[in-house]
């Protein structure tokens, strides 16, 4: 199955992405033979929890204490490399997104945070900020969503410059959805330690 230019081995799912929209959480499209087979995630009407929050990048809302299970295991080390907690945040406002992605480094007090803002589709406005500890607690909008080493934030650092620099005033949602996949470990690097 060949779908927005991915092509996909039988039985593999994917959610389809839609210029307007983006990645489209609440379809699921499966290949079946040659043509794909997409149907509509239903959610749950009651939830296990009292306060379920909507995460980015799944359909339906999720409880607290599934995020926790879903972060990977609180290890402060990765291969014997130090890893660092990343935080992700995003707000809607009157015309797009804002979207901040932080790392809090344990040898300094300070966290740092890079905010994109979205409009229209478009990102508009780059900016990368470091801000102390205690000004970062008080952030309450702000869900841990992996741990990185420092070998990860820095190419994650990089490729950030490279989409600053090649993606303003352009549609980059996927390029940095891609960036953002490289903060997270791989359970199959390990293997390679």
């Amino acid at each position: 199955c060949i779908s927005n230019g991915k092509t996909y081995s039988q039985g593999e799912t994917w959610h389809p992405f839609l210029r307007n929209y983006g990645t489209v959480e609440c379809v699921l499209c499966t290949c079946n033979g040659t043509k794909p087979n997409c149907k509509a995630i239903q959610c749950p009407y009651q939830y296990p929890c009292e306060q379920p929050k909507k995460i980015e990048g799944k359909c339906c809302k999720v409880c607290p204490e599934e995020i926790e299970s879903q972060l990977p295991d609180n290890q402060d080390y990765f291969c014997s490399e130090e890893t660092f907690p990343v935080y992700e945040a995003i707000r809607d406002i009157s015309n797009g997104t804002i979207r901040q992605i932080a790392l809090e480094k344990n040898e300094t007090s300070e966290v740092e945070i890079y905010t994109w803002t979205i409009q229209r589709d478009i990102l508009s406005s780059i900016n990368t900020d470091t801000i102390s500890k205690e000004e970062f607690r008080e952030l309450s909008h702000f869900l841990q969503i992996t741990r990185a080493t420092l070998n990860k934030w820095k190419i994650f650092s990089e490729g950030a410059a490279q989409i600053n620099q090649m993606c303003i005033n352009r549609d980059c949602r996927t390029e940095l959805e891609e960036l953002l996949k490289v903060l997270y470990l791989e359970k199959s690097e390990q293997a390679g330690c």
